[in-house]
């Protein structure tokens, strides 16, 4: 079971993950590729990582750009999951 974050734990994502935002109990980023492709192979490997993490976002895509918002509805809120999606969404997202 993921371990919900505490008040110190959300305030502390702002400096842990820049790019991503704390929007109520959702974790928000906009990601932007070259491409339609670049998007979609963004996806394709996240939703890999998704089954691995057994954590899945809830997210859209707009030709080039996808948008992902983060909780966990087991905790009503976030966690400890949420983190390491964003992370490993973060790594996927930087060119090599």
């Amino acid at each position: 079971m993921p371990s919900r974050l505490g008040p110190d734990d959300i305030q502390r994502l702002g400096t842990e993950l820049p790019d991503w935002r704390v929007e109520g109990d959702e974790l928000v980023s906009d990601f932007s590729f070259d491409s339609f492709l670049a998007a979609m192979e963004f996806m394709n490997s996240m939703a890999t990582e998704s089954e691995l993490l057994n954590h899945h976002p809830t997210w859209t895509n707009t030709y080039n750009r996808v948008s992902v918002r983060l909780t966990t509805h087991d905790v009503d809120g976030l966690s400890d999951s949420d983190v390491a999606w964003a992370r490993a969404a973060d790594e996927r997202r930087r060119p090599a």
